[in-house]
């Protein structure tokens, strides 16, 4: 009779998960943009998590109904995504040391005001900020 009561609790304290889920997952993957905009250092890449978390929530506040607005963020959302994996891949891959010691010698030479680091590409990278990134994707 125990495990009757047991198995009985298990479907709603899992529906409690869903519902909260459901109702603040939006704004925890809004979090999650906000903390990988702002974590140190910040740069070129972590700014735009930045505009695309304002893009998202204009898209939410604008939106007439809820069943648009979910349409509206999940293509968007889309976007976010990708961008999430292509700046991932591209520290990752600029962790690597020739890749990293050829950008070097080719970036200087353009005529551009900013260094790599300033684009978010560091050798030095912490263990924080790739965690970060990883998170949004999780995430979505």
């Amino acid at each position: 009779e125990e495990e009757e009561d047991e198995e009985a609790a298990a479907p709603e304290s899992s529906d409690i998960f869903a519902r909260i889920f459901y109702q603040y997952g939006l704004w925890m993957c809004y979090l999650a943009l906000l903390v990988v905009g702002l974590l140190p250092p910040v740069n070129i890449s972590s700014f735009f998590y930045l505009v695309f978390l304002v893009v998202c929530i204009t898209i939410q506040q604008f939106s007439l109904s809820q069943t648009v607005t979910k349409q509206r963020l999940r293509r968007f959302w889309i976007i976010i995504v990708i961008y999430a994996v292509i700046v991932l891949l591209m520290r990752y891959i600029y962790m690597l040391k020739p890749v990293s010691t050829s950008l070097s010698k080719v970036f200087p030479k353009l005529s551009i005001n900013f260094t790599l680091k300033d684009i978010g590409l560091d050798d030095a990278l912490s263990v924080a900020k790739l965690f970060s990134n990883g998170l949004v994707l999780t995430l979505s």
